[in-house]
């Protein structure tokens, strides 16, 4: 056997060893696809519930600003036909919707935020998937020249090629190829850019409950006040 038949075989061998040492990489391909389709359709449903948050709170900040202020006219005239106790008990009431507004204020600016960053991961992940999806159909024709190359219509695969994010999977996937490509002497003219994948994990808050009384009394005893400096003003 000459030199160059010993040296043909070698490379051969070493680039079956490799094989031998990875994952079936088009089931990992695929199954990197389907992960990141889950995500995507994780992120979808995310981005329905928080754009379901978003209209319920702005309908329930809607409706408690319309209750505080007609509890504020309500007050107003209790107090100047001098019926001071149902003054007392609107402003009461006045005072517990203005804090729901607050906080569904709050809630609705979170959930409308949320929406808006949703909405940007979510099309980033599909443009991503269509990469991953072009890249697995460039690499799958790659390795099936590789493996008529080395003449293996079946090689067989071992477990050792830990498996990652998407990208990352696909990145180290392609690493082995060029590897592989590289031993038996295949060319190739492509070289495929990093990237990596996002998730969005997030969730509802529970509607606000109605705040303590504390310091209710003095609060409306200063709202009372207002209110006789304002009529003694008119």
């Amino acid at each position: 056997m000459s030199v160059f038949d010993r040296i043909l075989n070698l490379t051969k061998a070493t680039a079956n060893e490799m094989l031998n040492k990875m994952e079936n990489p088009t089931l990992m391909m695929n199954q990197y696809i389907r992960n990141m389709e889950e995500e995507i359709d994780g992120m979808k449903s995310e981005l329905h519930r928080q754009q379901a948050a978003s209209r319920s709170y702005g309908s329930r900040l809607e409706e408690v600003t319309q209750l505080a202020q007609h509890n504020q006219a309500k007050a107003e005239e209790a107090l100047r036909e001098g019926r001071e106790a149902e003054a007392r008990a609107a402003l009461e009431a006045k005072l517990r919707y203005s804090d729901q507004e607050q906080e569904y204020r709050r809630l609705h600016e979170q959930a409308k935020h949320a929406s808006v960053e949703l909405e940007i991961r979510l099309d980033s992940a599909k443009e991503e998937l269509q990469r991953l999806i072009q890249k697995r159909n460039e690499l799958s024709e790659r390795i099936q020249k590789a493996e008529a190359a080395a003449e293996r219509t079946a090689p067989s695969f071992s477990h050792g090629f830990e498996p990652g994010r998407a990208s990352r999977g696909f990145e180290r996937i392609e690493e082995k190829v060029l590897q592989w490509e590289a031993q038996l002497g295949l060319s190739r003219d492509y070289k495929g850019p990093s990237a990596s994948s996002s998730s969005y994990a997030g969730g509802y808050e529970a509607a606000p409950s109605a705040a303590p009384d504390n310091g209710r009394s003095a609060a409306i005893d200063e709202q009372l006040a207002d209110l006789r400096r304002k009529m003694k003003g008119e």
